[in-house]
């Protein structure tokens, strides 16, 4: 299909032009994926809604063949919380919470259970916050509530995220019962005094070691890891190092995150300054790349690299185990990383729920409105196609520079140059998009100028709603802190 950009009015393009410096200046620029989740205003719905929701999902023949399904349970507490962290309401781990948080997630399954009976499931995720802080005796009756109430796939898999400080034989034990096959975990960094900086507690090499030994004894290779570059206090040499330990325990693969910087980060540890934060990760983005390319080599794995947010370690046989070793199916929350359509079912308090081409929502623990004993309810918005190719878009540019046109038709049963054509518009008048009978190319770019660039796939609406939104806030900030002064 040939591309004819469209004739864009100067006047909107100022418009464009100065909205999005207005959206820069208020929200920063943190990570492409952000524009996936920009969008209008909120809708509510309580736990009734969101099931009639699942059930038209499970009643559309078409969709239900060709989706993939994945459920999600989060805990969204922890032992103490990172100072780095980029998630919202997580809170420190007590009984009393735990308790409440697996009762609201049985009353989900009672109702949603159901609604879903047509539906096979083929992956299970816990995350959060942290999973491990459930005791055994908790997860395994949320994880038998599970099993019970949902119709899985004979080749599901299943991940588990844990917290090195709060996991033991116990918990493994229970995992192990219910089929767990993947384990992964945060290290960020192995110097305990970093870690004790940025709240995690004294976590070094020993305890991660220990971790992997339990777990190798199981039978269990497929472990995976995750640093963080950038963290303050750090050199993209002293990461690479660390990571280089971690290697002698032979993890699947080690994931390498850009520190994202969020507002609380940066004043906490940068005195507020962005520049001082970008001038100090510059040389992880400028060094670690290489560095981890030649210590990679030294220890037979390959490297995959995003663009500008992550860089990932695999063990070259791993190629080979592309699949999980008890399972056919990979968990993931991104239509750009599955490739077809999904369907997730999000449990517990924070938990996200998508139904493809219908909405996005984040269950809500019902005492935020003051009912403590009541069923979950939900925020989110609707979600119709046009917001599913943004979000893959977001996530595809940020790690790639093109687009594959007939992998984009078969997911979304449109032309990508018919889906977005503003934003296409703009690029070609802005001499950065290349099209041809393949391919949708947008020239290579540093990690913020890609950023710029793909605030053109945000609808003018949602755009304008974003900057209103940043700078109510501001104001409300503004007026606390006058008040705080009196």
């Amino acid at each position: 299909m040939s591309f004819e950009p469209l004739p864009l009015d100067t006047d909107w393009m100022r418009w464009r032009e100065e909205q999005h410096g207005l959206y820069e200046t208020l929200a920063g620029l943190q990570d492409s994926s952000r524009l996936g989740y920009v969008h209008g205003p909120e809708i509510v719905m309580d736990e009734d809604a969101v099931v009639e929701r699942w059930r038209q999902a499970a009643h559309n023949e078409t969709r239900r063949k060709d989706a993939i399904n994945h459920v999600y349970i989060h805990v969204p507490y922890c032992k103490s919380i990172c100072s780095f962290c980029n998630y919202e309401r997580l809170r420190p781990s007590h009984p009393d919470l735990l308790k409440n948080y697996a009762d609201r997630v049985f009353r989900s399954l009672k109702s949603i259970g159901p609604a879903v009976e047509p539906m096979t499931w083929h992956t299970l995720y816990m995350g959060g916050g942290t999973p491990s802080t459930l005791p055994p005796k908790l997860l395994k009756q949320i994880l038998t509530a599970v099993d019970s109430s949902l119709r899985w796939h004979p080749k599901s898999t299943r991940s588990f995220e844990f917290d090195p400080a709060v996991f033991n034989e116990a918990k493994l034990d229970v995992l192990m019962e219910h089929d767990f096959s993947h384990f992964t975990f945060g290290v960020q960094t192995v110097t305990a005094s970093i870690n004790r900086d940025h709240n995690r507690g004294p976590q070094n090499i020993d305890m991660v070691a220990k971790r992997f030994e339990e777990i190798h004894a199981r039978g269990i290779t497929n472990i995976s890891c995750d640093f963080l570059l950038g963290l303050k206090g750090t050199t993209p040499d002293q990461i690479v190092k660390e990571v280089e330990q971690v290697l002698r325990y032979r993890p699947r693969w080690v994931d390498l995150f850009f520190l994202t910087p969020t507002k609380e980060y940066v004043d906490s540890h940068f005195d507020g300054s962005y520049e001082a934060f970008w001038e100090h990760i510059k040389p992880f983005h400028d060094l670690a790349p290489q560095l981890i390319r030649e210590m990679g080599a030294k220890h037979r794995y390959a490297v995959r690299r995003g663009h500008g947010h992550n860089i990932v370690l695999y063990r070259r046989t791993s190629l080979e185990e592309a699949h999980d070793d008890r399972g056919l199916f990979a968990y993931t929350q991104l239509v750009d990383q599955q490739r077809r359509p999904l369907h997730l079912l999000g449990l517990g308090t924070s938990a996200r729920s998508m139904i493809f081409g219908q909405a996005k929502i984040e269950c809500r623990d019902p005492a935020e409105r003051g009912d403590p004993d009541g069923a979950h309810y939900y925020e989110g918005h609707e979600w119709g196609l046009e917001g599913e190719v943004r979000q893959f878009l977001a996530h595809v540019l940020r790690e790639n520079d093109s687009v594959d046109r007939a992998m984009f038709l078969r997911i979304f049963g449109i032309d990508i140059v018919e889906a977005i054509p503003m934003a296409v518009s703009a690029w070609h008048l802005q001499g950065k998009v290349t099209i041809d009978e393949d391919t949708l190319t947008i020239a290579r770019e540093e990690r913020r100028e890609r950023m710029r660039t793909l605030l053109w796939l945000l609808p003018d609406v949602w755009l304008d709603h974003e900057v209103r939104r940043n700078l109510r806030n501001q104001a409300s900030q503004k007026r606390g802190q006058q008040q705080a002064a009196k």
